[in-house]
């Protein structure tokens, strides 16, 4: 009639064992049973549909990534491997012809590299 303390740890461990195994086996019933607060073997959980579930997972889903799609093309920063800087027209000022000839003349190799001599053309 009484239990003893080795059959009371048993049946914890058994429970735990059996609660751990269903959240494994069915994730998105732990999903759902956290979004809406609902306790694990309830009246209500027994009555939810695990098609109805899974819809609602993948509703949520496609939101979901709907707006970091959206999020990521409001974003003007790089993300590599995209392209981008392809697709983008490169800005150019408009400078006249003593304004590159200016430039021209105050570029030096040595700018490029320390290591060059200078070159006198």
């Amino acid at each position: 009639m009484f239990q003893t303390n080795n059959q009371t740890d048993q049946l914890r461990n058994d429970i735990r064992r059996s609660v751990e195994r269903w959240n494994f086996l069915y994730p998105l019933d732990k999903w759902y049973r956290d979004k809406y607060s609902i306790r694990y073997n309830s009246d209500e959980h027994r009555s939810i549909d695990i098609v109805d579930i899974r819809m609602e997972y993948e509703e949520e889903h496609l939101y979901r990534s709907t707006l970091i799609d959206i999020a990521l093309s409001k974003k003007s920063t790089y993300i590599p491997g995209r392209g981008e800087w392809l697709q983008k027209q490169p800005e150019v000022e408009d400078m006249n012809k003593d304004q590159i000839d200016d430039l021209y003349d105050k570029v030096s190799i040595k700018d490029i590299d320390d290591d060059a001599e200078e070159i006198i053309i």
